[in-house]
């Protein structure tokens, strides 16, 4: 009687667990439906980059899939990633100075632009092959996959290609302004500098200006545009 009362029990407490992880699987299409709902609405949806902080009663709704949506704001709330965009917008407002004394009024600013943002390139990309292998390594169902991809191009690949994209055009222009300030600096009883332009005393001076302010000029095309599709990304 004894022994029978025990295997009675133990299996009374297999048969409740059972029944509990089944209960708990039916709710697997009430969190995915949940959780699909708020990729739609409040990020695939919205204009720009949304990253929304999930409250208690989301985080309770989505159950397991709140480990999926940490992918995305992992990638964005990164130290490092949010430092880059700081300097990011900190060099964009440098490189587009169009004073050519404030460009040598900026030389130092110039020079840590090329200098940090060819470290910030190498960063970015390292941290989007680790969001992406995340991204890889999740098991989700076709109709969830395929909102899920929607929201991360949105949040995370459109805007890292916008930076990746930008990032070299702006050392290129900082490069190129330190190339005429230092020529200014290193020739400055050869050359006049006015507030908007900058000219050469003689021939040679004259046409040393032209060649590196043209080169200057011609990567302003570029950046504009890389410019106005990175703020399409982030804004909408």
């Amino acid at each position: 009687m004894q022994t029978f009362t025990r295997r009675g029990f133990a299996l009374g407490t297999v048969l409740i667990l059972a029944l509990s992880a089944a209960a708990c699987g039916d709710n697997e299409p009430e969190q995915r439906k949940a959780f699909m709902s708020f990729l739609q609405t409040r990020i695939v949806d919205k204009s720009g980059v949304h990253i929304p902080k999930l409250t208690d009663e989301e985080k309770k709704s989505f159950g397991p899939y709140v480990d999926h949506y940490a992918v995305i704001p992992g990638f964005s709330d990164n130290p490092e990633l949010l430092d880059i965009a700081k300097k990011m917008q900190q060099a964009t407002q440098t490189v587009g100075l169009t004073s050519v004394q404030a460009l040598i009024d900026h030389r130092k600013d110039l020079k840590d632009v090329g200098d940090y943002l060819a470290k910030a390139q190498e960063v970015m990309a390292r941290e989007l092959t680790k969001t992406n292998a995340a991204r890889a390594a999740l098991k989700q169902p076709d109709d969830l996959k395929a909102v899920f991809d929607k929201a991360f191009d949105k949040d995370v690949t459109i805007p890292a290609r916008g930076f990746i994209e930008t990032m070299p055009i702006v050392v290129d222009i900082a490069n190129a302004a330190l190339k005429l300030v230092d020529y200014i600096e290193s020739h400055r009883a050869t050359v006049n500098v006015s507030a908007r332009s900058v000219g050469g005393k003689d021939p040679q001076t004259a046409k040393d200006l032209e060649v590196l302010v043209k080169d200057l000029q011609r990567l302003n095309t570029p950046f504009e545009a890389a410019r106005r599709r990175m703020n399409a990304a982030l804004n909408g």
